[in-house]
């Protein structure tokens, strides 16, 4: 489940893999049940993004209204997967039971590129979790960027287009240089820094981009540039903002990378737990620089902020819930009419595998306690993942995956846009907060829930 803000993608329709004539995308994922997949794609530096669900064979149908042809990244299963999609054109994708991807009719060779390169430098394949992954190996990751380069360039020859070709062999040079300056990041902070040894210089050499290029955009590289700068903090977020905006209008051309960036520094201030009238007046002053439609994404979201679910609130709805053995149940049965710490995690974020010890913690605390029950929920997409840490941990709590749309709708309602999060309950399904301490808190943790059994 990716943990992004909420952005309404066109239209789309989503039936069989044996129906509807030439849709611009029609998969095939090999599964014995229907898997969720996430799209995004850029249209001149908005990006728009959906999450959708195959039928029961693992068949779908994508067919957005697009003005142009562009690059999709799709999620499925813990993986990311890259075609090319364009008006008049229909692609075939299909992923077997490995998580391999093939192509056929349109586009094969721009959609075989894209794959290789997006799932070759996908950053949670280079994402290394201490507790998870144990020491850190640079050679290991270098040697898979190293594969991706392979691939990538044995591929672009058969990008006919010269203008695309040309753009792609920009874009995959440039993901090969962000990745190995994060791989020699990551080697340096856990492996270097404690040593005393100098900050690699190779990694400034790696990481600088033209903020006019189309392909810095699409690397992704485009919002840490603009935080390059030495913005004033004196002066509180909003005005570091838009001193990073006029730094921008004074160096960036490019309009879709324009749009991209104060697209992406606006959503830096909805990060912050901000009343919903400061957002609106940050919304109103950055109206003339942010598009139409993030425009209209921010107003909605200021609309939910303003409803959302809060403290003594009950439970917006009830997600259904997966045990480890694949069987079903949901929050409320989980919960069993007991105060409930609640700790919502993923094998690939860091914070929350450093909070599992804590959890341990205060679950063995309270595990003779029939008033009170612990419970993991992972976000997890990647279930093998989930799997493997768990038989890595034996955790002696209750474990749980969010199944489908329930978990977004659950995690939306609350309020959530990052993990690790923890939520306790009372035994009526009311929230007795929204937000509570990490476990690493243990005393605070145990306060509140011992306030709320005495009760």
């Amino acid at each position: 489940m990716k943990l992004l803000s909420r952005v309404l993608l066109m239209p789309l329709l989503m039936v069989s893999c044996s129906h509807q004539e030439s849709p611009l995308l029609k998969g095939a994922v090999a599964t014995n049940d229907s898997v969720m997949v996430t799209a995004y794609y850029d249209i001149d530096g908005d990006t728009y993004f959906d999450e959708f669900f195959t039928d029961s064979l693992g068949c779908f149908t994508y067919n957005p209204s697009i003005p142009k042809g562009t690059d999709l990244s799709l999620s499925i299963n813990g993986r990311t997967y890259g075609v090319r999609i364009e008006n008049g054109a229909s692609v075939n994708l299909t992923i077997d039971s490995v998580g391999e991807a093939s192509f056929e009719g349109d586009n094969v060779a721009e959609s075989r590129w894209l794959n290789a390169c997006f799932s070759g430098y996908d950053p949670l394949r280079y994402k290394h979790v201490v507790i998870r992954d144990g020491a850190y190996c640079p050679d290991k990751y270098m040697s898979m960027a190293e594969t991706a380069r392979k691939a990538t360039e044995s591929i672009l020859p058969e990008v006919k287009d010269d203008s695309l070709r040309a753009y792609y062999g920009r874009l995959g040079e440039l993901m090969h240089k962000r990745t190995r300056a994060k791989i020699l990041s990551y080697d340096y902070e856990m492996n270097l820094r404690e040593s005393g040894a100098e900050y690699p210089a190779e990694i400034k050499t790696l990481k600088m981009i033209d903020p006019n290029d189309d392909a810095s955009r699409a690397a992704g590289a485009l919002h840490e540039w603009s935080l390059s700068f030495n913005a004033p903090v004196d002066g509180g977020l909003v005005k570091m903002i838009t001193a990073i905006c006029d730094r921008v209008d004074a160096n960036v051309t490019n309009h879709a990378n324009r749009r991209a960036i104060f697209n992406s520094l606006s959503e830096i201030v909805f990060g912050f737990d901000m009343p919903a009238g400061d957002l609106q007046r940050f919304v109103n002053d950055m109206a003339p620089r942010i598009s139409a439609h993030q425009l209209k994404l921010l107003n909605e979201r200021i609309a939910e902020i303003e409803h959302r679910t809060k403290d003594g609130d009950r439970i917006p709805c009830d997600p259904v819930l997966v045990r480890p053995d694949g069987s079903k149940t949901t929050l409320s049965e989980s919960c069993a009419g007991k105060v409930a710490y609640i700790d919502m995690w993923a094998t690939w974020c860091g914070p929350c595998c450093a909070q599992i010890p804590y959890m341990e913690k205060i679950a063995g605390y309270y595990k003779n306690n029939g008033k009170v029950v612990c419970i993991s929920i992972s976000c997890d997409e990647d279930l093998d993942a989930w799997h493997r840490k768990l038989d890595q941990d034996n955790p002696e709590w209750p474990q749980y995956v969010f199944s489908g749309e329930s978990g977004q709708e659950f995690m939306t309602a609350m309020g959530v846009t990052g993990i690790p999060r923890f939520i306790i309950l009372n035994p009526d399904l009311t929230i007795a907060m929204i937000d509570a301490p990490r476990p690493q808190k243990a005393d605070d943790v145990k306060t509140i829930i011992d306030t709320l059994i005495s009760k």
